[in-house]
């Protein structure tokens, strides 16, 4: 089979519509001639079609040559859209011109022409007012030896305008322009095409131009809910020249326009439903026809996110030191004698800028600097209750009383820590003692999450306090954070946690689903 070839327009150019470089219309072809019959019949009376306008030719050896200059044309076939289409023999040996709308003697007609001499091709109008007028640009071309085909097409109407023209080398676009010829009131009306040729050609065709605008698929996406979808496309109309269009999104959102550039849009969405999604695309073009292309989106919930915090305050309160603090400490020592516990907190700031999401769970990480192995022969618990009260950490250690203000056994906030007295009262002072009388505990009774500690136990204990960190998070509980106690005071039993001043500090450790 033969191969195709190289073409070339002329238009006058008010405006050009820029086509991807392949052909995609849907056309019905009007005439077909393949220049191969062996009957020698002459090519004026060729298929009963062909009108000898200038020159001589002949079928010879089952292909048309041409041995002058020769120009022949199809008449009476007038309709709106059209391509004419040949293929030529490289090398060329004279020029080419391929016509489509030859308008003859009055009419207004469109064509591309090929110099043999350096194989540069342009698109032209021509009409018995004006001559010869070549459209702007032109392409130099240099096809391998052997048959390619030219095409040239007009799509249209020139007398309301624009009309669209467009060259092709072997079904590649490589010229177009766009035509207004309002002022000389011709319309389509010059419906014939020809061939101005000497060398061989073959396999001539002209074609009617019907199609709805093509849409080219579109990929889709996977993205996570509440990500923004983003794709680029792109539809071809052989014989348009405006159109509109709209998209739905499909989550409920509705049926939108979508901006246009050319023949390309972008679409952009963001997605908060999970789901799979139907995006619809469709164009309309000027003539009423519609075309549509969709693309699968599926939006998946996305991966929980891990955010772990450090303490921002934590301190020891011992009853038999009551107005001691211990901010400063590098420990924090659960044990019976002298009741010792711990306070720990989280700055309530940082888990709102960081936690953007539902919490799926919450781990206090305590981690044990030193174990009194005094834990009995299984071990004895350790509760995590949720403090009611505010507090302030302080600077005291063990061998400094500190200064400034700071919680103690007896005040939640001692305004002079370094005195080693009681200085609260009111709100700033809280009741540690009295075990019968829960009520009047800063603490929630019922705890939280506990841990079993035994003899020997080393390394990280975890509590689970996703309750509280989901109360903290939606305002339900203010964030005071958490007392550590033994379940049992009265039984043996000391261990030692690492505080924020240590190398062992608190943690909390919150899953979340964004």
């Amino acid at each position: 089979m033969k191969a195709k070839f190289f073409l070339v327009i002329v238009l006058v150019l008010i405006s050009t519509f820029f086509l991807p470089k392949s052909v995609f219309a849907q056309t019905s072809t009007i005439f077909f001639d393949d220049f191969t019959d062996s009957d020698g019949v002459d090519i004026v009376t060729h298929n009963n079609n062909w009108q000898l306008q200038s020159g001589s030719a002949a079928i010879q050896n089952n292909s048309l040559n041409a041995n002058t200059y020769t120009r022949i044309s199809l008449p009476n076939f007038v309709f709106l859209n059209q391509c004419s289409s040949v293929d030529l023999q490289f090398p060329l040996v004279n020029l080419v011109r391929l016509f489509v709308r030859q308008g003859g003697a009055i009419g207004h007609e469109y064509y591309t022409f090929i110099n043999p001499g350096d194989n540069t091709f342009r698109l032209a109008w021509a009409d018995v007012y004006s001559g010869d007028n070549y459209l702007d640009g032109e392409e130099n071309v240099n096809p391998s030896a052997g048959w390619h085909n030219l095409k040239i097409c007009a799509i249209g109407d020139d007398k309301i305008g624009p009309t669209h023209l467009t060259v092709y080398i072997d079904d590649i676009l490589h010229l177009e322009a766009n035509d207004y010829m309002t002022n000389y009131n011709l319309g389509y009306g010059g419906g014939n095409t020809a061939i101005i040729f000497q060398g061989l050609i073959d396999n001539f065709k002209l074609e009617e131009v019907d199609s709805e605008p093509q849409v080219n698929q579109l990929n889709g996406a996977s993205i996570n809910q509440g990500d923004i979808y983003t794709e680029n496309g792109s539809f071809t109309d052989y014989d348009s020249y405006s159109w509109t269009a709209t998209v739905d999104y499909d989550d409920g959102s509705g049926v939108e326009p979508l901006n246009l550039s050319s023949m390309n849009f972008a679409l952009s969405h963001q997605y908060i439903t999970v789901g799979v999604h139907n995006v619809v695309v469709s164009i309309t073009d000027n003539q009423g026809a519609t075309s549509t292309t969709s693309a699968t989106v599926t939006v998946n919930q996305p991966q929980p996110i891990t955010v772990t915090f450090t303490s921002s305050a934590d301190t020891n309160v011992r009853s038999g030191q009551g107005n001691r603090n211990y901010g400063g400490g590098d420990f924090m020592r659960i044990q019976s004698s002298g009741d010792n516990r711990a306070l720990v907190q989280f700055d309530q700031g940082q888990l709102q800028s960081s936690i953007s999401g539902a919490v799926l769970s919450a781990k206090l990480r305590l981690t044990i600097v030193d174990n009194g192995n005094n834990w009995g022969s299984t071990g004895r618990t350790v509760d995590v209750h949720r403090l009611i009260s505010d507090w302030l950490e302080g600077n005291g250690t063990e061998s400094n009383k500190g200064t400034g203000v700071g919680s103690t056994w007896n005040c939640a906030i001692d305004s002079i820590i370094s005195n080693t007295t009681k200085n609260c009262s009111g709100t700033t002072e809280w009741e540690m003692g009295q075990p019968n009388n829960p009520s009047v505990h800063p603490w929630v009774e019922i705890p939280t999450a506990t841990q079993t500690i035994t003899n020997n136990q080393t390394g990280i204990i975890e509590y689970d306090v996703t309750s509280d960190v989901v109360n903290f998070m939606n305002g339900t509980n203010t964030n005071y954070g958490w007392i550590i106690k033994k379940t049992n005071e009265a039984q043996t039993g000391s261990v030692n946690f690492g505080t924020k001043e240590s190398m062992s500090i608190p943690q909390l450790v919150v899953i979340y689903q964004p």
